[in-house]
């Protein structure tokens, strides 16, 4: 196993896709606007330059941005975001994706939101496009 994939168990390059990934889904990054320059990316996670260039491939690729050589990358694809209410009597936990759980969480390094209902019942979505309200009784 190389350097870039000693910690957190993934490739640095797979892991600030994700985290650029993650950051579209929450709205940080809006349809048609510009994310971190891979100067900046290279500073912000302190990777060489062949990093992050390869995260920006990365969500090229997948479909998530488009590069303009000298302009900067660009958000062309917004997933949906999963809004989940959770009441009193609720677990929510993390946990890495399993295969064919998460289509493509997997392989993109995204993890699983898990959240059990009172009486056991369980449902899993995606913690990139995830966002939690807690419900308080009263």
């Amino acid at each position: 196993m190389g350097p870039e994939a000693q910690r957190g168990g993934l490739p640095r390059y797979v892991r600030i896709a994700a985290v650029i990934r993650a950051e579209i889904a929450a709205g940080h990054y809006q349809l048609g606007g510009r994310i971190p320059s891979e100067p900046d990316l290279r500073a912000q996670f302190g990777v060489s330059k062949t990093t992050a260039d390869a995260a920006l491939r990365r969500l090229t690729d997948e479909g998530w941005i488009t590069r303009r050589p000298g302009l900067g990358s660009y958000v062309i694809a917004v997933p949906e975001v999963h809004v989940v209410e959770c009441g009193p009597g609720c677990r929510i936990m993390m946990r890495p994706a399993r295969p064919g759980e998460i289509p493509g969480a997997l392989e993109a390094g995204v993890s699983c939101l898990v959240i059990e209902r009172p009486g056991g019942a369980t449902e899993t979505y995606p913690s990139d496009a995830t966002i939690v309200i807690t419900v308080r009784e009263g």
